[in-house]
């Protein structure tokens, strides 16, 4: 965005591959030369101008890419994170220590170290047991805290995993006349879902493209469905790129 007592300009650059942007100043210094440069994807880009009102440019901005939602209170306050193993009884120790130490804290988060084998919307039996996380919510319930829990996009390739099978039962399925339950993404021969390697080992993709495939995701993570879960968690969707280590025909 750029300002001036005239005007705002600004351009929406819309492209989600790795980019780079390049401003270089000119005519000894009294203009400034910008490039914009992408990896891929189509080129498409949005120029926004305003009289001398930021706020309307603003305003043209988010009605172009919708607004942003309004962040839940517990969100603006202080976090805890830490990637390493851990359990709930170290999540109860840690609640208490922080109120008794007097050191603010308003959410912990988990990361992937929490599921079992990797396996999202699946607490780790041995360190999470069903006994355990009740114990855990209610500390941390009456100590007005809450959770944010991390789910990656990519799903381990194992029959021992629920979301696995199920998501494969209902991949193809008919839906109407014009679609199909395409949950996981596909293979270049569009026969079977596309398997690669990542942090869960030989992993499938949410294809999030999909409708049907949203509607799965978002209900794997219902409190009826993610045990011991409940309103005071929140997902975060990490490696979101989505990362994939290697394949059989592209190695790391």
């Amino acid at each position: 965005m750029g300002h001036s007592h005239a005007m705002d300009s600004s351009i929406a650059w819309m492209n989600s591959a790795e980019t780079f942007v390049f401003l270089n100043h000119a005519h000894m210094g009294k203009k400034t030369n910008s490039a914009f440069i992408s990896e891929g994807n189509a080129l498409e880009f949005y120029l926004l101008g305003a009289e001398a009102n930021p706020k309307k440019l603003q305003k043209k901005l988010s009605e172009l890419t919708g607004y942003a939602p309004m962040p839940p209170m517990h969100s603006l306050g202080y976090h805890f994170s830490k990637w390493e193993e851990n359990s709930a009884h170290q999540i109860v120790e840690r609640n208490h220590d922080f109120s008794h130490f007097g050191f603010p804290v308003d959410v912990f988060w988990f990361d992937s170290e929490y599921a079992q084998d990797y396996q999202y919307g699946e607490y780790d039996h041995k360190r999470f047991s069903q006994d355990d996380v009740m114990h855990m919510n209610e500390q941390v319930h009456h100590s007005g805290r809450r959770f944010v829990i991390a789910a990656d996009p990519h799903l381990r390739a194992s029959q021992d995993y629920f979301m696995y099978k199920e998501g494969l039962e209902k991949q193809g399925e008919h839906v109407d006349d014009h679609h199909i339950s395409n949950l996981f993404i596909r293979d270049p021969s569009a026969t079977k879902a596309y398997e690669g390697e990542s942090r869960a080992g030989k992993s499938v993709w949410v294809d999030f493209l999909n409708d049907s495939a949203c509607d799965y995701w978002k209900d794997l993570f219902h409190p009826s469905v993610f045990k011991g879960t409940n309103y005071m968690y929140g997902i975060w969707n990490d490696m979101n790129e989505p990362s994939v280590y290697k394949t059989a025909a592209h190695k790391e």
